[in-house]
């Protein structure tokens, strides 16, 4: 099976997708055209396997450069981030992680899905070189209307979370926030759907500090909503076949989170995805699992708990059971306080099992091979629910 990087890569540019596997080992026998060759981060492999691999990428990098296979040549390189680690040299062991995506071009010029969509968009590329953001979405800096912005392109399943994004970026538009991004444009291709919304500033900050804390509590507190129906626990846990018989548990969390005030969630709010300058937030980007409606706390949740994840290495399931929810980072953030509620113990832990929920669900809506790897699902998800069993 083709990497899913890949695979979204040579969907957006045109081209037969090509995997380098595990050892980046050259390509052979390429199709006539063009080929995306390459494989996405390794995220869960020991960190001296991805080392070798590491090593081995760069030569054939090298050699597809100096050598490129018979009929073509090579292009661009994309970039396909690591999931960002923290502690003692977390850029590191990230960069090591990361993966990438050659672009090999037979001879000729041709018209890729990408130049169809940049025209439509009225956009003009910064650069040649595309982020893969996750399985699915792909991210292009570009220019619009002589400003500078960022065009994303979605394909398959991920093109209707892309789609739920934009329409969550319009509805806050009325806010008017210079933290937000401004959404420019839409459109599909096909199979393919785009967006483009404007850039904001600032920087990705190093760790989450107090003022950034309250920064950020400010922001989504200023999130309350009274659009559409709230979305419950159920619909995430139904993204997870291990997790039907969890009905009941999921109907009284919902009834314990029916009290609470109903927000906009932004669905993966950590400090990768805050800009910063000076130490005051300036931006909180990449709404792509965002919600129109949802209980109040699980960004919040999800920003602190993360930072701890950074910092320890640990899981979400081993977060999730040294139960941050009760941590003061989170009880006692002024969050609470700009929004006139102070939750029971019961709803803190109701929004506990919210966050983990939308958080299990949205990893295997990104990576769905999550769920064949026997230890991230004993960690992940049958630690977790042993552990609400045991509690109730």
């Amino acid at each position: 099976m083709t990497d899913p990087a890949v695979h979204t890569v040579a969907a957006v540019l045109g081209g037969a997708p090509v995997d380098a596997g595990p050892g980046w080992h050259r390509p052979f026998g390429l199709p006539a055209g063009d080929a995306l060759w390459g494989r996405g981060s390794d995220d869960a492999r020991p960190l001296a396997a991805v080392g070798r691999h590491l090593v081995a990428r760069w030569v054939t990098l090298a050699g597809l450069r100096l050598a490129p296979p018979a009929g073509h040549r090579l292009g661009a390189v994309h970039r396909v981030p690591a999931r960002r680690l923290g502690g003692r040299l977390g850029w590191a062991r990230t960069v090591v992680r990361s993966g990438a995506v050659a672009e090999l071009l037979a001879p000729g010029e041709r018209r890729r899905p990408l130049d169809e969509i940049l025209e439509e968009a009225g956009a003009t590329p910064a650069h040649r070189r595309l982020r893969v953001l996750s399985a699915g979405v792909v991210m292009l800096d570009v220019v619009v209307a002589g400003s500078p912005a960022r065009l994303r392109v979605a394909v398959g399943e991920a093109a209707t979370g892309l789609e739920r994004a934009q329409a969550v970026l319009r509805s806050l538009a009325d806010l008017r926030s210079p933290l937000i991004p401004v959404p420019l444009g839409a459109g599909r291709l096909d199979d393919l759907a785009w967006t483009v919304e404007s850039c904001v500033p600032g920087h990705r900050p190093g760790a989450l500090d107090t003022r950034l804390l309250d920064d950020a509590s400010a922001f989504l507190a200023g999130l309350v909503t009274s659009g559409g129906p709230r979305r419950r626990l159920a619909d995430d846990l139904a993204g997870l076949d291990q997790l039907r018989g969890l009905a009941t548990l999921a109907a009284e969390v919902d009834g314990v989170l029916d009290d609470l005030p109903t927000v906009v969630r932004h669905g993966d709010l950590w400090t990768g995805n805050l800009l910063t300058d000076r130490g005051r937030l300036t931006g909180v980007v990449d709404w792509d699992g965002a919600c129109q409606a949802a209980p109040a706390g699980t960004d919040l949740l999800h920003l602190v708990a993360t930072e701890h994840r950074l910092r320890s290495r640990c899981s979400l399931g081993e977060v999730w059971r040294a139960e941050p929810w009760t941590w003061p980072a989170y009880a006692d953030a002024p969050y609470w306080r700009l929004l006139d509620c102070r939750p029971t113990p019961r709803q803190r832990w109701a929004i506990g099992v919210a966050w983990w929920a939308a958080q299990a669900a949205g990893d295997v809506a990104r990576a769905p091979h999550l769920l064949d790897d026997p230890g991230w699902r004993a960690d992940n998800v049958d630690a977790v629910t042993a552990h609400l069993a045991g509690a109730r």
